[in-house]
């Protein structure tokens, strides 16, 4: 029976980084011999659609992408699904935090801009960003630096994703976690929250990976029991839940991620020792 593989990107199908290649050869060949044997590979990523097309390239195989934590699903080509933000919802939310929270950056990803970031955002933090996003090499979004477009995007845009960073250490990180609550009890029914750290993802309600996985199970008539999952953050947890019996997360994962998948590996690559379960 057809296997289908749901691999998160970042800290999963990337590790570890390769400076050149994006992706390790033990996973690019993994995935080669994984596709060419008849199964099928979906990437379910945080990451916008043209960056998913480009580890696409990469690959050198057709593979699907479950991109935004679902907020689109791109198959066979052809985006199938997309589900955005009410902007009367993103715009109250965004204005009651700013009055409400200390949030350093906000960063915005939506079907025409691959991702916006805007904030505080003197000449010292513009550098920082510029900076940092240079650093990621091969790894670094298409991005832009403006309170303009970001604006604009939340009063016309088609809106996937919307990012709060809260800055770095442990003051910042109860923040964040305070933020996260305040969210739930406030916007639990009209968004979809997903907290790590110093860092909240927020997508439309009922968006995220494992529901955008059951509805792409749907879509190409595959059995729930014939699903592998791979991850290692807060946003693949709904993976490891649905997919408990097939579900693995990366070694280098915090514990309280780790605890919700059956299995732990190194890499993509070490799935292979399973498959025959």
């Amino acid at each position: 029976m057809a296997k289908t593989l749901a691999i998160d990107l970042d800290g999963t199908l990337f590790y570890p980084r390769e400076k050149v290649k994006m992706i390790p050869q033990e996973n690019i060949d993994f995935i080669h011999d994984f596709i060419d044997n008849g199964n099928r590979v979906v990437l379910c990523t945080g990451r916008n659609l043209p960056y998913a097309l480009m580890v696409q390239e990469k690959l050198e195989r057709q593979v699907d992408v479950i991109g935004c934590n679902s907020a689109y699903i791109y198959i066979n080509g052809e985006v199938k699904k997309m589900s955005t933000f009410e902007p009367s919802v993103i715009e109250e939310m965004v204005q009651v935090f700013k009055e409400k929270f200390d949030i350093h950056a906000w960063l915005l990803m939506s079907k025409d801009q691959s991702l916006v970031i805007t904030g505080k955002m003197g000449f010292f933090k513009k550098t920082f960003y510029k900076a940092f996003y240079a650093s990621q090499g091969i790894y670094a979004e298409k991005y832009v630096i403006s309170d303009k477009v970001f604006e604009e995007e939340l009063e016309h845009g088609k809106i996937f994703k919307l990012m709060m960073f809260f800055g770095l250490g442990q003051k910042n990180k109860n923040r964040a976690c305070e933020a996260n609550k305040y969210l739930r009890e406030h916007y639990g029914d009209k968004i979809e929250a997903s907290w790590t750290d110093n860092f909240i993802e927020l997508t439309p309600a009922e968006v995220n990976k494992s529901n955008g996985l059951k509805l792409y199970c749907e879509m190409t008539n595959t059995n729930a029991d014939d699903v592998y999952v791979v991850g290692d953050s807060g946003n693949d947890i709904s993976m490891f839940q649905t997919y408990k019996e097939h579900s693995f997360c990366m070694n280098h994962s915090p514990e309280k991620i780790k605890k919700f998948a059956k299995y732990h590996v190194d890499m993509v690559a070490d799935i292979k020792n399973y498959l025959g379960e």
